[in-house]
Protein backbone atom coordinates (compact mmCIF):
# COMPACT_ATOMS: atom_id res chain seq x y z
CA UNK A 1 0.00 0.00 0.00
CA UNK A 2 1.93 3.05 -0.96
CA UNK A 3 1.62 6.73 -0.89
CA UNK A 4 0.72 7.61 2.68
CA UNK A 5 -2.38 8.97 4.28
CA UNK A 6 -4.54 11.78 2.98
CA UNK A 7 -5.19 12.88 6.55
CA UNK A 8 -2.58 15.15 8.07
CA UNK A 9 -2.85 15.34 11.86
CA UNK A 10 -1.09 18.71 11.96
CA UNK A 11 -3.65 20.45 9.77
CA UNK A 12 -7.31 19.53 9.81
CA UNK A 13 -9.87 21.47 7.80
CA UNK A 14 -13.37 21.60 9.24
CA UNK A 15 -16.31 21.64 6.85
CA UNK A 16 -17.87 24.70 8.50
CA UNK A 17 -14.62 26.65 8.01
CA UNK A 18 -14.58 25.83 4.30
CA UNK A 19 -18.26 26.69 3.86
CA UNK A 20 -17.83 29.94 5.79
CA UNK A 21 -14.87 30.94 3.62
CA UNK A 22 -16.79 30.08 0.44
CA UNK A 23 -19.78 32.16 1.52
CA UNK A 24 -17.57 35.10 2.45
CA UNK A 25 -15.33 35.07 -0.61
CA UNK A 26 -17.96 34.07 -3.20
CA UNK A 27 -18.52 37.73 -4.18
CA UNK A 28 -15.26 39.28 -3.02
CA UNK A 29 -16.51 39.59 0.55
CA UNK A 30 -19.93 41.04 -0.35
CA UNK A 31 -22.04 39.02 2.09
CA UNK A 32 -25.34 40.70 1.14
CA UNK A 33 -24.88 39.86 -2.53
CA UNK A 34 -23.95 36.28 -1.65
CA UNK A 35 -27.07 35.80 0.49
CA UNK A 36 -29.24 37.44 -2.17
CA UNK A 37 -27.92 34.91 -4.66
CA UNK A 38 -28.52 32.03 -2.23
CA UNK A 39 -32.10 33.22 -1.65
CA UNK A 40 -32.71 33.55 -5.39
CA UNK A 41 -31.31 30.07 -5.99
CA UNK A 42 -33.53 28.54 -3.29
CA UNK A 43 -36.56 30.39 -4.68
CA UNK A 44 -35.86 29.12 -8.19
CA UNK A 45 -35.39 25.58 -6.88
CA UNK A 46 -38.74 25.66 -5.04
CA UNK A 47 -40.50 27.12 -8.06
CA UNK A 48 -39.21 24.31 -10.27
CA UNK A 49 -39.87 21.54 -7.73
CA UNK A 50 -42.05 18.46 -8.21
CA UNK A 51 -45.17 20.17 -6.84
CA UNK A 52 -44.90 23.33 -8.92
CA UNK A 53 -47.44 23.96 -11.65
CA UNK A 54 -47.48 26.17 -14.73
CA UNK A 55 -50.65 27.74 -16.08
CA UNK A 56 -51.16 29.40 -19.43
CA UNK A 57 -53.33 32.49 -19.53
CA UNK A 58 -53.51 36.18 -18.89
CA UNK A 59 -52.27 37.40 -15.53
CA UNK A 60 -54.54 39.89 -13.78
CA UNK A 61 -52.65 39.82 -10.51
CA UNK A 62 -50.07 37.69 -8.74
CA UNK A 63 -51.26 35.45 -5.93
CA UNK A 64 -49.36 33.24 -3.57
CA UNK A 65 -50.82 29.96 -2.39
CA UNK A 66 -49.36 28.05 0.50
CA UNK A 67 -50.21 24.65 1.89
CA UNK A 68 -49.93 24.55 5.69
CA UNK A 69 -49.12 21.28 7.42
CA UNK A 70 -51.42 21.91 10.43
CA UNK A 71 -50.41 18.93 12.62
CA UNK A 72 -46.79 20.09 12.70
CA UNK A 73 -47.83 23.66 13.37
CA UNK A 74 -50.20 22.58 16.17
CA UNK A 75 -47.44 20.46 17.72
CA UNK A 76 -45.03 23.41 17.69
CA UNK A 77 -47.60 25.74 19.26
CA UNK A 78 -48.49 23.18 21.95
CA UNK A 79 -44.82 22.68 22.75
CA UNK A 80 -44.27 26.45 22.97
CA UNK A 81 -47.24 26.83 25.34
CA UNK A 82 -46.08 23.92 27.53
CA UNK A 83 -42.52 25.21 27.83
CA UNK A 84 -43.68 28.79 28.46
CA UNK A 85 -46.10 27.63 31.15
CA UNK A 86 -43.36 25.58 32.82
CA UNK A 87 -40.82 28.41 32.74
CA UNK A 88 -43.31 31.02 33.98
CA UNK A 89 -44.58 28.78 36.79
CA UNK A 90 -41.01 28.13 37.99
CA UNK A 91 -40.30 31.85 37.95
CA UNK A 92 -43.49 32.57 39.92
CA UNK A 93 -42.62 29.88 42.50
CA UNK A 94 -39.13 31.30 42.96
CA UNK A 95 -40.54 34.84 43.27
CA UNK A 96 -43.06 33.73 45.91
CA UNK A 97 -40.43 31.77 47.89
CA UNK A 98 -38.07 34.77 47.77
CA UNK A 99 -40.73 37.05 49.28
CA UNK A 100 -41.32 34.73 52.23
Amino acid sequence: MGGGSAHNAAYTVKAQDVIGDLVYWANNGDILKTFDQIAQSLTNHMRSGPQSTDHIGRVLRNELYMRVDWPWLAYSVALLVAVSTHVLSRGRDEYISAKE
